[in-house]
């Protein structure tokens, strides 16, 4: 069992390190590919398949997939041929394991190894990786068979193998149990290659593919785990990607798993249309692999735009969350400029409100810092980015409006005032709350009078903020040019703090020296603050000015 594990653990790392490899070689130039071609299925099929073969994993293929429509790069419909197309690439890493080249194994590894130590630049290292990568493979494989070989003679793993090949249901859902912890369908699919050239599936070629589709269905399920994972926390359009893989992997399995027999045969005659004289069971068992995954594409791929049409239906979007519902135009013609205005700035106090009370939930760190606290507070962040984008997209709405064009230039100061609240809210919630994470992690505290210093300053910034939204809601220049003065304080007392740091430092106060360089960021981080709220201030105050003059 030990030699068994240890050859699929070099099988497996084998497979990473040619991954990796290849694709640094020719990643850019699939990307650019990618872009170029999925706007056509018979295209996207072919990319799908040549990604997958570089990546050596449809998991890694999909993840990619995934990754590309959650960054918008790709629509979900374009994936569909993708993923098919990934199907059939899967199986061109199992065709090639069924070469025996085990023979040339160490040679590989030796060739790689040299390229590793006596290449100077990164494109030798990655070849190396690619030559290595194919070694171990083939060594792995090699080891794994020699594993097996006493594994026949032992009672427990026989009785075993025969309990699980005599329920095929047993053997699908060991392989996809497997898959999903290994995270490669190839290392699965080798083992079985393994199995069978040591006589545990059975003599004829019938017995042997009897035995093994059920496990190769199941490594094809179990593949898609990977992907499903990777997308849970993604958009809607990438989830659907996941799991648009996982239901055509599954039902195909689960469909086929009925006609094993009639797959064995099928696989057997075009084996031996394709090959004079007897077939090795690695072929046999790899060629089951690429039947099995032909007849999926052949079936789902002059259906991918209604597939697309049916997961869009069974995942639609959700429901957009609303954080200012009183952002709304139900029609053009109903829109009153002085009653649209008055609510965008309403909304925008209440934003500044928020952003002020975000800034004192952190502040309640500075004493303690705990990972978990931090954790809720960064999520609130997400809050404030949607009302952002409901008060900007308002906003943008009135601008264009016809009707609103002589008043469209009064629109554009609260769009540049909610963006700086969003960013004063991410250096609350995002830069200062990863500084905080440190020092928990580091088990580092804040001396007691830079956490009190921290917490007055944070106070501050609340009533600046609350005054500010005050200010808005009375459309008062004068108080706003007041709180540009205070915004000074502030901006004077950090600089009073960090120059106490200093000192402290230069005295080797314990608790300056252990928080040293945390406390200088969580400050930076507060002048940088003081730098948006000032941009804030002035842009509001030439805006009220300005409609003071007019009126």
């Amino acid at each position: 069992m030990i030699t068994l594990l240890g050859g699929l653990a070099l099988f497996i790392y084998g497979v990473d390190l040619m991954s990796s490899g290849m694709q640094q070689v020719a990643g850019k130039k699939l990307r650019s590919l990618l872009g170029a071609v999925v706007r056509h299925k018979s295209a996207g099929l072919l990319v799908g398949l040549i990604l997958t073969f570089f990546l050596q994993s449809s998991s890694a293929s999909t993840v990619m997939f995934v990754s590309f429509v959650q960054a918008g790069i790709l629509a979900f419909r374009d994936t569909i041929a993708l993923i098919l197309g990934a199907m059939i690439g899967t199986t061109l890493t199992v065709q090639i394991i069924a070469f025996k080249v085990s023979d040339y194994a160490l040679a590989a590894v030796a060739i790689g190894v040299a390229v590793q130590v006596f290449g100077k630049y990164e494109r030798s290292k990655n070849w190396s990786n690619i030559i290595l990568g194919i070694g171990l493979i083939f060594f792995g494989m090699a080891v794994m068979k020699s594993g097996i070989e006493p594994l026949k003679n032992s009672p427990l793993f026989v009785k075993w193998l025969n309990t699980t090949i005599g329920n095929p249901w047993l053997s699908f859902a060991v392989a996809t149990f497997f898959t999903a912890v290994v995270q490669a369908s190839a290392a699965t699919i080798a083992l079985v290659i393994s199995f069978a050239a040591s006589g545990l599936l059975g003599s004829s070629s019938e017995q042997i593919l009897a035995a093994a589709l059920p496990f190769v269905m199941g490594a094809n399920v179990g593949t898609t785990i990977t992907a499903l994972l990777a997308s849970v926390r993604t958009g809607r359009e990438a989830f659907r990607c996941a799991v648009t893989h996982t239901v055509m992997k599954l039902t195909g399995a689960v469909v086929c798993m009925f006609f094993v027999m009639p797959i064995a045969h099928g696989t057997i005659w075009i084996t031996s249309f394709f090959l004079s004289g007897e077939a090795s069971s690695a072929r046999i068992v790899a060629n089951s692999h690429t039947f099995f995954n032909l007849i999926n594409v052949i079936v789902f791929f002059p259906f991918a735009n209604l597939i697309a049409k049916f997961m869009i239906f069974l995942i639609p979007e959700k429901a957009e969350r609303k954080v200012f519902s009183n952002l709304s135009i139900s029609q053009e013609k109903s829109v009153d400029f002085n009653t649209e205005y008055d609510c965008l700035i309403d909304t925008l106090a209440d934003y500044s409100k928020m952003v002020g009370k975000l800034n004192l939930n952190v502040s309640t760190q500075y004493d303690s810092p705990d990972e978990t606290q931090l954790e809720i507070i960064a999520a609130r962040d997400e809050t404030l980015d949607i009302g952002y984008r409901e008060i900007r997209n308002h906003a943008m709405l009135l601008y264009q409006l016809p009707s609103m064009k002589k008043h469209s230039g009064d629109f554009i100061p609260i769009i540049r005032s909610s963006e700086l609240l969003e960013r004063l809210g991410d250096d609350f919630a995002r830069s200062i709350v990863r500084s905080l994470k440190k020092i928990a992690r580091e088990d580092i505290r804040l001396s007691v009078e830079s956490a009190a210093e921290l917490h007055l300053v944070s106070k501050k910034i609340d009533a600046l903020l609350n005054s500010y939204a005050e200010a808005l809601e009375k459309k008062d220049s004068k108080v706003i040019e007041s709180l540009l003065e205070n915004n000074r304080g502030i901006k004077t007392m950090l600089r009073s703090m960090r120059k106490s740091h200093f000192l402290a430092l230069a005295n080797k106060v314990p608790a300056a020296v252990k928080s040293g360089s945390y406390y200088l960021d969580i400050l930076s981080e507060l002048e940088s603050s003081t730098v948006k709220i000032k941009a804030l201030l002035k842009v509001m105050r030439e805006h009220f000015s300005e409609e003071n003059s007019r009126s």
